[in-house]
């Protein structure tokens, strides 16, 4: 890798960038209103780490003004904020009184991919749990809904313009097909159907119902199977030395904004304590000498939401002491959810960790979905850890072209997540830490059972990604002009000039304690 002396070149860069580009928009409206609670409801969302560690943020804001997508995966508490708002709402079901799930809160197209399973299998699941957490149910059905129409757009080389495009006729299908599946699937774990694990053959017969194109899949089975094979993440990120195998340090070439330095001596000390930890969290957990640490560095510049967060990658001993068999973890600092929960922030859970470790092992169709997917604390801050692995790939918007681009794969890919959604959704009570006791599935079922139900969903959608397209020209301008970042002060926060008087008016002296009266016994 080569070497980088500023960890944030990557997001000024890209900064500079977004400024070239908004300059080419003109002097087009603001929209200083929608500008305003764009900026509070992300502000409000970050603002320990604005305080803690401004620059780290300015590139998670950076990263979000470059594409889009990217923007969208990181606005979580704006789509919170419309959803308690009511915001397009188009459905016969009032969203926020819908039944509650157990569900990973962010439900968009780019947080499904595949794992490595302890029998080492490679399954598709929710691979991403910052947010997880019970929300109504169409919480979940319109983000993902929402994140498939942003990604056909993409796939149709459209630009954001919050306005109506050409492809909003496949959206409209891709959607529907998406609704459709979801209900079924609903309906018939209602009845008793088992919660399958998505593994290559269940996918590929869902992808294949009705003319339906395996492109998608195939593509992702198949990266996910060489990759896992020839041991990539381990080949690209280490070199072997004299002295042993170590993680490369400097930029990664397939990834200019990727950087991986040396650790503070005093944290990497910390790292046993912390592996230790960390193994008593997993179901079976290997021998202890298998986290013996052998290298440790820390780690820039990855995902959108997450990227102000702490990152290491660490090298571990493995099952045995040869070098062939070395071991990669990601170390991930945790927070709570972006979108807080539908109901009081941790109020079913103990601490951050126990609320990812419990989410994922519920949601997933088998608990060991990940064998090395566990929790920890690291320098007085709670951590995730999981296998760093290029085999369990992620379902990339990106990839959306050529035959991955065609109807028949969009529609293929949306029945799929449109069932897995709904296993999802299904988690019986006895796996879920808030479980009630009521069948999730049959309150869904009911609640769905209305008419046009998945054109008004699409509708929603289709009308939302508007809204996520319009937000994303504000946002670019907001991190140009370095309004982004300022603290959070919205215009529903502002005193009208009536009660700036009231609140300005001085406050009377506190009088001291009188001695008592005797007309007043």
């Amino acid at each position: 890798m080569e070497e980088d002396r500023s960890p944030l070149r990557r997001a000024l860069f890209v900064q500079l960038l977004v400024a070239a580009a908004v300059a080419a928009l003109g002097c087009a409206e603001t929209g200083d209103s929608r500008a305003a609670f764009v900026r509070t409801q992300i502000a409000r969302a970050d603002q320990s780490l604005i305080r803690q560690r401004r620059d780290l943020v300015a590139g998670k804001y950076a990263r979000m003004a470059r594409t889009l997508y990217d923007y969208y995966r990181g606005s979580v508490p704006v789509f919170a904020a419309d959803f308690a708002n009511g915001a397009e709402a188009a459905s016969a079901t009032t969203a926020r009184s819908a039944p509650l799930v157990l569900t990973t809160g962010d439900a968009h197209p780019e947080n499904f991919g595949l794992l490595l399973g302890a029998d080492g299998v490679l399954a598709l699941e929710p691979n991403d749990f910052d947010s997880a957490d019970q929300y109504p149910f169409t919480w979940d059905l319109r983000r993902l809904a929402t994140g498939l129409v942003l990604g056909v757009r993409r796939s149709a080389g459209e630009a954001p313009t919050g306005e109506a495009h050409a492809s909003d006729a496949l959206t409209d299908a891709v959607v529907r097909t998406m609704v459709a599946n979801y209900v079924q699937a609903v309906a018939a774990h209602a009845d008793g159907a088992p919660r399958r694990r998505f593994e290559r053959e269940f996918v590929f017969a869902l992808a294949g119902q009705n003319g339906g194109s395996l492109a998608i899949f195939e593509d992702l089975f198949s990266r996910g199977d060489r990759d896992v094979l020839g041991r990539r993440a381990i080949r690209n990120a280490t070199e072997l030395t004299p002295e042993g195998r170590r993680i490369l340090r400097g930029v990664d070439p397939e990834d200019p904004e990727h950087l991986y330095q040396d650790l503070p001596p005093s944290t990497f000390a910390e790292l046993p304590a912390t592996l230790a930890a960390y193994r008593r969290t997993l179901l079976d957990p290997p021998e202890v000498a298998y986290f013996t640490v052998l290298d440790a560095a820390r780690e820039l510049g990855s995902g959108v939401a997450s990227w102000p967060r702490i990152r290491a990658q660490v090298l571990l001993r493995g099952p045995t002491d040869g070098d062939q068999d070395d071991v990669l973890v990601e170390v991930k600092e945790l927070t709570d959810s972006a979108a807080l929960g539908w109901l009081l922030p941790q109020r079913y859970y103990g601490s951050v960790g126990e609320r990812i470790l419990s989410t994922s092992r519920a949601l997933w169709a088998v608990p060991s979905a990940e064998r090395l997917w566990g929790v920890s604390s690291w320098v007085g801050l709670p951590v995730q850890l999981r296998l760093e692995e290029d085999g369990q790939k992620t379902i990339r918007t990106r990839r959306f072209e050529g035959d991955r681009a065609e109807p028949a794969a969009l529609e293929a890919l949306a029945r799929v997540l449109g069932q897995l959604l709904a296993r999802m959704h299904a988690t019986p009570p006895d796996l879920q830490r808030a479980g009630d006791g009521q069948n999730a599935a049959a309150a869904i079922r009911d609640a769905v059972d209305v008419p046009d139900f998945d054109a008004d969903e699409a509708r929603f959608a289709i009308a939302y990604a508007g809204r996520v397209e319009s937000d994303f020209l504000l946002w670019q301008r907001l991190v140009v002009s370095g309004e982004a970042l300022e603290l959070p002060s919205a215009e529903e926060d502002r005193a009208s000039a009536a009660q700036r008087a009231l609140f300005g008016t001085p406050a009377p002296p506190l009088l001291p304690e009188l001695p008592e009266r005797p007309d007043d016994r």
